[in-house]
Parts: structure tokens; C-alpha cells; sequence
């Protein structure tokens, strides 16, 4: 067999019945020669039209655990015609929305897939692994806790690999503050709330 498709990874094969990823769309002279034991040989050659096939793509919002996912299509139709179907694997949840929704209950990786269809019933395939991470525990600290007197208050959480890349301290008093470490004056002694919450560089939001 030759593929008369040069571009590709195998342009001929020797099998009875082969298969071929072609590289691109339009006309090929696909030639098959055939040849017997006492040494005859023949060939026959056909043109064979491949299809335009669409591009399959995605994207996603922040990824944060436990939380609904917002997957977007962004796959790109065949001129004239529009895609047809969309299959996507989420992880092992399977939908045919065109933009689905999910969450993800574990921090580990999941493996992403969407397959488009064309009107022409070509399909395209995109594949992409994501890690969702574990939830960290707010936490903070303070020292120097006396009334009349400046307070340190700083943040005990434990860092992930989704680093944090914002703080927000609030106050009684509804002042704020946006550090990993503050200073605070209470002016009277007593019980205070103090809430902190961090926001990573994914986007994801936790409070203590």
C-alpha cells in the first residue's frame, strides 16, 4: 500500500487490510500493489477524499476542591459545517452537554477528555490531566495580646501547592487588613472576632 500521504508517520504498509492516520484533509491517490507467489504483479489505484476534521478544545475556571468546575467548549467547527455532539470524560463522569459542570471530591489527579463531531461525522479528540489540591487549614496566631497595645496576629496556615497569594483579616471594628502578617490595636481588653481568609493562586477561597 502507498498512503501518497508523505506527511505522515507511515506513508506504506505490507498488511492484507491496513489502517492510516492520515495528516491532513483532502484528495489521495492510494495505491495498492499485489504480487503471488510466482512473482505476478498487479495494482490498482483510488482516489480517496478525507474530511476536514474539527479542533477539539477547552477551558476550564479554578479548580478548587469540592467545588463545581465550569468547563467551557472552545472547539473549533469545520468551515460550514458545526459540531454536532460533544462527549466529554470528567474524570469518570461523562456528559454531552456542550459546557458541563463538575466537582471533584478527592485532590488527586483527573484525567480530562472532550470528543467533538462535525457534521461530516469527523470527530477530533482532546485529552488534558488536571490536579485538584487538598483544602489547607486556615489558621493564625497572635502575639503581645494586651489592650492599648499594637497585636501580631499571623497566618499559620499550611502552604500547599496551590500557594496563597492573598489575605484578608477582618476586624469588629470593620476594618480589614491584607497580609500574611498584621499588626492590630484593640483598645480595650475583652473577646474579639477575628476572621481571616486567603484566597490561592488558583483562585480558591478558604476562611478560618
Amino acid at each position: 500500500w502507498n498512503f501518497d500521504d508523505p506527511n505522515s508517520t507511515s506513508n506504506v504498509s505490507t498488511d492484507q487490510n491496513p489502517q492510516h492516520i492520515f495528516s491532513e484533509f483532502g484528495d489521495f491517490n492510494v495505491k495498492l500493489i499485489t504480487s503471488t507467489t510466482f512473482g505476478c504483479i498487479d495494482s490498482t489505484t483510488q482516489v480517496i477524499n478525507v474530511n476536514q476534521a474539527p479542533t477539539a478544545d477547552f477551558s476550564y475556571d479554578k479548580i478548587c476542591l469540592g467545588e463545581e468546575v465550569q468547563f467551557q467548549d472552545e472547539s473549533e467547527a469545520v468551515p460550514g459545517e458545526q459540531i454536532t455532539n460533544w462527549a466529554w470524560n470528567l474524570g469518570g463522569e461523562f456528559s454531552a452537554q456542550q459546557n458541563p459542570t463538575e466537582s471533584f471530591d478527592f485532590a488527586i489527579d483527573y484525567n480530562i477528555g472532550l470528543t467533538v463531531t462535525s457534521q461530516n461525522l469527523c470527530t477530533n479528540t482532546l485529552q488534558e490531566t488536571i490536579t485538584v489540591y487538598p483544602t489547607p487549614e486556615v489558621g493564625f496566631k497572635l502575639e503581645d495580646a494586651c489592650d492599648n497595645a499594637l497585636v501580631n496576629l499571623y497566618d499559620t496556615t499550611q502552604q500547599t501547592s496551590d500557594p496563597i497569594e492573598n489575605w484578608l483579616w477582618q476586624f469588629p471594628d470593620t476594618n480589614t487588613a491584607a497580609d500574611s502578617s498584621v499588626f492590630k490595636d484593640f483598645s480595650n481588653s475583652g473577646d474579639y472576632e477575628v476572621s481571616l481568609a486567603i484566597t490561592t493562586e488558583r483562585g480558591c477561597e478558604y476562611q478560618s
